[in-house]
């Protein structure tokens, strides 16, 4: 049997950036510059898993640590029970795709399982109102909440959770650098999976033929 296809969500919001091309350049080159944010967002997830306080904190990582702290007191507040941190993530997505992930936390919220990211930023995520007067969040309805609440495959992920039914919502954790921390939740449904499987095909099509077209 053929090995499936993998992607991740950042390979995919690359093949969808509007240049296809870039795609090839994230598999084959490594950033010779780490951009502000992401450094910044690395930094707090590395203070989030140690745990704080940390009394060895540099000056420059002062900001850091303030947003870890936060995101942890966001935690306990909400009052989420941790079961498992930054937990690598392989789940099937067709008979010959499948999806990594890296999850931030696996936990239960009123005996109920979810699936947590923790998110770093200026400001709080924009909301949108419908037509029909309905609040969204579009960044809450991306790609990643899809790709992280797939079922895994036996063996991987499963070992956190056991035999237990996997998680069907996941939890933004917000901490921006100006304003009140925030929850931003998704709920799994069918439309965005075959959305999800559209798009995975497509970069798997392209990925076969050595097409990427500009």
């Amino acid at each position: 049997m053929a090995k499936p296809f993998t992607l991740s969500k950042s390979a995919l919001e690359q093949f969808l950036s509007g240049c296809p091309a870039k795609y090839t350049f994230y598999k084959r080159y490594n950033l010779a510059h780490m951009p502000p944010a992401l450094d910044f967002g690395i930094k707090v997830h590395k203070m989030m898993e140690k745990g704080l306080p940390n009394p060895h904190t540099t000056t420059e990582d002062l900001d850091a640590a303030e947003i870890a702290d936060r995101l942890l007191n966001l935690v306990e507040k909400a009052g989420y029970r941790i079961l498992a941190q930054e937990v690598q993530h392989i789940a099937p997505l067709t008979d010959d795709i499948q999806m990594f992930a890296l999850i931030d936390a696996i936990a239960e919220l009123d005996d109920e399982p979810v699936l947590i990211d923790f998110k770093t930023g200026a400001r709080l995520w924009k909301k949108w109102k419908t037509m029909h007067g309905e609040l969204v969040v579009p960044k809450a309805m991306g790609f990643q909440g899809t790709i992280y609440l797939t079922p895994p495959r036996p063996g991987t992920t499963s070992d956190h959770w056991g035999e237990g039914v996997w998680p069907d919502q996941m939890h933004f954790l917000m901490a921006p650098k100006e304003g009140p921390t925030h929850i931003y939740k998704y709920y799994t449904n069918e439309a965005d999976r075959q959305n999800l499987i559209r798009a995975a095909q497509m970069l798997k099509d392209a990925a076969d033929k050595g097409s990427f077209p500009l």
